[in-house]
């Protein structure tokens, strides 16, 4: 859940669920969001499970939004999910 003042930007406040269905597991947006804030040229995520009837039948993925430290602007997001992927 998110808060949102005119002409500031969102505040992450909490989560309506604590993990998120996929392919028949439950994983935590808390621990993805670990693995990414590791890779050095992450300052903040956080991973959120959004609907996903494609892919994973009635289940859901995960999102992950990413600030990136100063000087890696050329961090990829196909970086980040290798990086997660391996850790």
């Amino acid at each position: 859940m998110c808060v949102y003042a005119f002409g500031t930007a969102a505040k992450f406040v909490n989560r309506i669920r604590n993990n998120v269905a996929i392919f028949c597991s439950q994983i935590s947006p808390r621990d993805i969001e670990n693995v990414i804030l590791r890779h050095p040229g992450v300052a903040d995520a956080t991973a959120v499970g959004v609907a996903d009837s494609v892919v994973n039948g009635n289940g859901q993925l995960i999102k992950a939004v990413v600030v990136l430290k100063p000087g890696y602007d050329d961090v990829t997001s196909n970086q980040l999910l290798i990086y997660a992927n391996r850790n």
